[in-house]
């Protein structure tokens, strides 16, 4: 978890932005995977822009697609294996995980995080990753201070002036919404950042995706129906999927440009939700 003594990187130009390079496709080689889900029939379409017209509120992860474990603290654990990564060569291996993630299509309590975490070595080139180094990579993603994903903060920022009503549903570790906050992404006041309703922590609500409770605790508390609703996630299994079982549609980020599962969009770029957000076909009644 953050603590005061953590710093966030310097280099911010907006709030909410960040120095590092995402969907440069560096981290991805044939063999490695494609991401494909077994058994899974798609329950939506993809959707064109102007089809969008009716979606009044737009949910977001947070890990991989508005924060993502820092690069820098991946870089010093492989550092004594003899390998220095780049960035981008650093968050595309961490976009691994969520691959080999979507490869199992497991819920937490079954999936085979050993695996999960050495993907992330093997795609630094680390074929034989030893336990001390897989649990290294564990603690990079719990641990760690996320950083901001490049674009995150304006993105939030330009969806809520477009007239967007604005949530996170996140698996999380208790802290994601403070990091969210001090990252200058959004929060729920938005004091320095895109206002958004609430933030959902599956560690402090006691369900986590796939299981599509989730997704009814901020529709609830927003009091927005799922079919208005829009989840953008970078995961086919815990995100895309489960958006789709709770009703609502289903933006995917697949920076790795790995998937070949129909029925939702692809963007490679978050900035790219942009073109698919147009504006709300009438704008929605918020609470007081």
């Amino acid at each position: 978890m953050r603590s005061n003594a953590d710093p966030w990187p310097q280099e911010l130009s907006e709030p909410g932005e960040s120095r590092f390079a995402f969907g440069s496709g560096s981290g991805w080689r044939p063999g490695l995977g494609r991401a494909i889900l077994p058994g899974v029939v798609a329950t939506a379409q993809p959707l064109e822009k102007d089809e969008y017209g009716d979606v009044e509120a737009v949910l977001f992860d947070v890990g991989g697609v508005l924060m993502t474990p820092n690069p820098d603290a991946l870089r010093e654990l492989v550092r004594s294996y003899g390998r220095v990564p780049d960035d981008a060569a650093c968050i595309n291996a961490l976009h691994q995980a969520t691959l080999e993630m979507d490869l199992q299509s497991l819920p937490v309590e079954r999936m085979d995080w050993f695996a999960v975490n050495a993907s992330v070595a093997r795609a630094l080139n680390i074929a034989d990753p030893d336990e001390q180094l897989v649990q290294g990579i564990a603690e990079v993603f719990r641990e760690a201070p996320y950083v901001p994903v490049p674009a995150a903060g304006s993105v939030m920022r330009e969806l809520s002036r477009r007239g967007y009503r604005l949530g996170v549903v996140s698996n999380a570790h208790g802290s994601i919404e403070a990091q969210l906050a001090a990252a200058r992404i959004c929060s729920t006041t938005g004091v320095g950042a895109a206002l958004v309703e609430i933030v959902v922590d599956s560690t402090l609500v006691g369900v986590h995706k796939p299981n599509p409770a989730i997704f009814d605790v901020a529709l609830r508390a927003m009091g927005v129906p799922a079919f208005k609703t829009a989840y953008v996630g970078d995961s086919l299994f815990f995100d895309v999927h489960a958006a789709q079982t709770a009703g609502m549609h289903a933006v995917h980020v697949d920076w790795l440009r790995a998937c070949l599962t129909p029925g939702h969009p692809d963007v490679h770029a978050l900035e790219t939700v942009l073109e698919l957000f147009v504006g709300p076909r009438h704008q929605p009644n918020t609470a007081t």
